[in-house]
């Protein structure tokens, strides 16, 4: 997988990672969970944010690191499972702000 679609997937999650995040802070008197799961959430927010900006400085495709870099974009891979975890996190949270 060339930098550019690499870099254009994380893109993706950060915006849904950003949607999920404000969702669970807009909710009131939240529970300790939801705040916990947008804590991490923001978390993994700067560590996707800094490898973006460390694909976009890359020089070279061969750098060892852009190889397990890489591998984090599989079919299944992290990347893939937190987007679906996100997703599925979304459809949940919009589902019960739409029911209050």
């Amino acid at each position: 997988m060339d930098p550019l679609s690499l870099t254009a997937s994380i893109i993706a999650i950060l915006q849904l990672t950003s949607t999920v995040i404000n969702y669970l802070n807009d909710v009131k008197n939240a529970s300790k969970d939801q705040a916990r799961c947008a804590t991490e959430a923001s978390n993994v927010y700067c560590l996707l944010t800094n490898l973006k900006y460390r694909l976009e400085e890359a020089k070279s495709e061969n750098a060892s690191w852009h190889t397990a870099v890489r591998l984090l974009n599989v079919a299944n891979g992290p990347l893939d499972q937190y987007r679906s975890a996100l997703e599925q996190l979304q459809s949940k949270v919009t589902k019960a702000s739409a029911s209050c």
